[in-house]
C-alpha cells in the first residue's frame, strides 16, 4: 500500500489500487488521512472514484510542498 508519509512516491500504489478497483467493476478507492506524494501521472479509470475524509486541521499550508509537483494531503496532524 501507499506509504502516505509525504516523501515516498506513492504513484505506483495509487495506480495499482485504481486499476484493481476498475478490474472489479469500478467503485471507490478510499484514502486515509495521510500525506500522499504523487510524482508521476496517474489515470483514474472510468467508473472509479477517489474518496477521502477532509479534516479542517489538515488544510494545506501554502508553503507546504512547494517543491513537489503533486501532493494529495488528507492529514489531521498538519
Amino acid at each position: 500500500g501507499a506509504a502516505g508519509d509525504g516523501t515516498t512516491d506513492d504513484s505506483a500504489e495509487f495506480q495499482a489500487a485504481l486499476n484493481a478497483c476498475a478490474a472489479a467493476g469500478g467503485g471507490f478507492v478510499y484514502l486515509g488521512p495521510k500525506r500522499y506524494r504523487i510524482a508521476a501521472d496517474i489515470t483514474i479509470p472510468v467508473g472509479v472514484v477517489i474518496e477521502g475524509e477532509w479534516i479542517a486541521a489538515g488544510e494545506r499550508n501554502n508553503a507546504d510542498y512547494d517543491s513537489q509537483k503533486y501532493v494529495i494531503l488528507l492529514d489531521s496532524t498538519a
